[in-house]
This record gives structure tokens, C-alpha cells and sequence, in this order.
């Protein structure tokens, strides 16, 4: 008689996965500032303001979801 495979799921949100995959710092030693993150923010929504203006269906944020398996294991991300 053939022993049932077990599997095993695991669902884990995208940030969180980059956040473990950077938790060591940047690859990039130079400095850069302090406010490089604020500025950041800063043009990425100003930029998303356009977007918006020139294409009203356009969506800031939209959910993905994809499934990947790796011998018994299935990760959703």
C-alpha cells in the first residue's frame, strides 16, 4: 500500500517576503540620505495623481495572486 503524500500550504503576502529578503540592508553602500524614502513617496503619488487624471479607470493598487509549488510544498504569494 502506497503512504499518502502529505503537502504542505503557505500563504505569504509579497511585502512580507521582501521584507525578510532585505533584512540584511542594501547591496548599495553609499550614503543616500535620509528623506531618499520620503521623496520617494512623495513622486510615486504624484505620479499616481496623473495617472488618474489622464486614465480614469486607473487603479493605485489592484490584488494579484499567484501559486507555486515546489515538490510537496504549495506557496501562495
Amino acid at each position: 500500500m502506497a503512504q499518502e503524500e502529505q503537502s504542505l500550504a503557505v500563504t505569504l503576502p509579497v511585502r512580507r517576503l521582501v521584507e525578510f529578503l532585505l533584512r540584511t540592508g542594501s547591496i548599495d553602500s553609499r550614503f543616500t540620505g535620509f528623506d531618499r524614502a520620503n521623496e520617494g513617496a512623495r513622486i510615486h503619488r504624484k505620479l499616481q495623481r496623473a495617472a488618474v487624471r489622464e486614465h480614469p479607470d486607473y487603479a493605485a493598487e489592484v490584488a494579484l495572486r499567484q501559486v507555486f509549488r515546489c515538490e510537496t510544498i504549495e506557496y501562495t504569494l
